[in-house]
């Protein structure tokens, strides 16, 4: 589990401004994969555990809110997911648990850099995905604790705050603002392109007419992937791909909108 270091005792200390309200943190729950629309279910639970009704239809939910670390030292967030198809938490803007669908965590024994002299409260974050691809007969159960000194125990309410500070919900609406339209949304993938918030994909594939031997299903930047041009609002992606030792891809992605459609093609 990844861990969060404070160190507070040689350092001035940094006390966040307590939330006005405590007891736990906001639940919603969307009826599509995508956290669009409005909730279908909106409510202040007192922990961060969530239990779906066995073989639910395809959802989305968040959890967010705060919750306190009162004094400095290592922390630590014990996270289980039971057949979510994506999952994720941040603390104060920093991932610290998935359910390795999309991202693996390496070196579990490093520390997390989040304002080591910082103790008080942290904006808490999580969202999880069902697809419903894999049949949940007992339901989908997410489920966080908190290990303080090794020690691993139930969140108390009082540690947790249903809403985020002001500048994290300025954020959050800023990144929600931004996350429409084409682009490589999928970070795992750069040769899959994403249509945000319809939720629409398309991938390419680079193969061998000899043998029929396609590039990995996934193709990050760890592959070895050169950027080029980048346009910031992702109307045009350029990169080359090495394939095998011999031969180098250009792969342009070029995104548009008229009046009736948006489109986005690929250029090899």
């Amino acid at each position: 589990t990844p861990r969060l270091h404070n160190k507070g005792k040689k350092r001035r200390k940094m006390m966040a401004k307590a939330p006005v309200t405590t007891g736990g943190l906001t639940l919603r729950v969307y009826g599509n994969t995508g956290f669009v629309g409005p909730p279908l279910k909106e409510m202040v639970i007192s922990s961060p555990n969530y239990a779906s009704p066995p073989q639910p239809e395809p959802f989305s939910i968040e959890l967010t809110g705060q919750i306190n670390l009162p004094k400095p030292g290592v922390y630590g967030l014990k996270c289980s997911f039971l057949l979510t198809s994506l999952a994720m938490l941040w603390l104060d803007g920093h991932m610290v648990c998935s359910d390795e669908k999309g991202w693996k965590f390496k070196n579990f024994d490093q520390y997390l850099p989040i304002q080591q002299n910082y103790t008080g409260w942290y904006p808490f974050r999580l969202r999880a995905i069902y697809n419903a691809s894999t049949p949940a007969p007992t339901g989908v159960h997410i489920n966080v604790k908190l290990n303080t000194s090794g020690s691993v125990n139930i969140i108390p309410g009082d540690s947790l705050a249903p809403v985020l500070p002001d500048l994290e919900r300025s954020r959050e609406d800023l990144q929600k603002s931004l996350a429409k339209g084409w682009g490589l949304w999928l970070h795992p993938n750069m040769m899959s392109i994403v249509k945000l918030p319809d939720r629409v994909a398309f991938e390419i594939e680079i193969c061998h007419n000899s043998t029929g031997i396609c590039t990995p299903d996934s193709i990050t930047i760890r592959n070895s992937v050169r950027v080029s041009s980048f346009a910031s609002d992702r109307s045009y992606i350029h990169f080359y791909l090495p394939v095998d030792s011999y031969m180098n891809i250009s792969v342009e992605i070029s995104c548009f909108k008229s009046p009736d459609t948006t489109r986005a093609m690929f250029d090899l």
